[in-house]
């Protein structure tokens, strides 16, 4: 038995670009009423809107942004449960905006 979910989205920047967001996420039930495990991911894009004319660059302010996470529940009893947790996370923030 399973369970997804997913999401996506386009917004538009005054002055900037195109904006992009996409994420998912899934749960497994591996032994019923005992074990499971679900997952998410998301990504974001944003152009950005601020340009600095000393260097001639454009959007400046850019972000980009990807990070997902994994948890896994082992229940053998009412009474006991083990819960497991991971998370990895990469984000890039444009350029110096100084």
């Amino acid at each position: 038995v399973s369970d997804t979910v997913m999401n996506a989205g386009v917004s538009f920047t005054k002055s900037g670009g195109t904006n992009y967001t996409v994420s998912a996420a899934t749960s497994l039930i591996l032994v019923p009423d005992t074990l499971g495990i679900r997952g998410v991911i998301n990504y974001r894009d944003d152009d950005g809107f601020i340009d600095n004319s000393a260097l001639g660059t454009s959007n400046v302010n850019d972000f980009e942004s990807l990070s997902g996470r994994i948890i896994a529940l082992y229940e053998p009893s009412s009474v006991f449960s083990i819960r497991l947790m991971g998370y990895w996370g990469s984000d890039d923030i444009g350029e110096n905006n100084a």
